[in-house]
């Protein structure tokens, strides 16, 4: 329970962040940035944006790089959706056993499981960390970068 007295104070600036990020890449060329409907909130643990890589003469991976070149954190890499976990596939929690299989709550088997929309995502996204701890002038810095890049590659 003390962790969830800092809550606010670690999401609070999150928010404010991603939510900057996303006013100033609305018009990036190929970016399509998180949508939040009204009423929900996102907490932003990790600004990720997806490429439309038919606008952008591009590759998830050269877009990165692009960013990392103009000093932006980029991550083109996400986990694998987790149902592709081991841990999944095989209902290996607690030593072995699934509770929840184990009681005849479910009878979900894993291995057939497949997503395409979720598997898709993870062909096309870009992840830049956000953290309580940055400036609004980070953040504008960051947008910057991405326009410039997605400029670039949209030409």
């Amino acid at each position: 329970t003390a962790q969830l007295g800092k809550h606010d104070a670690i999401v609070a600036p999150r928010v404010r962040f991603g939510t900057l990020l996303t006013k100033l890449l609305a018009d990036a060329p190929g970016v399509l940035t998180p949508i939040v409907r009204p009423g929900d909130t996102h907490s932003y643990y990790n600004f990720i944006f997806r490429l439309d890589l038919a606008v952008l003469k591009t590759t998830r991976r050269e877009f990165a790089a692009a960013l990392r070149a103009e000093g932006v954190n980029a991550r083109d890499e996400l986990p694998a959706p987790v149902y592709t976990y081991e841990l999944f596939q095989r209902h290996n929690f607690f030593g072995g056993r699934w509770p929840v299989r184990d009681l005849g709550l479910t009878a979900m088997d894993y291995t057939t499981v497949h997503c395409p929309v979720a598997e898709s995502y993870h062909s096309d996204n870009i992840m830049l960390p956000i953290n309580e701890a940055m400036t609004e002038g980070y953040v504008r810095k960051v947008a910057a970068a991405v326009n410039t890049v997605a400029r670039r590659f949209a030409a």
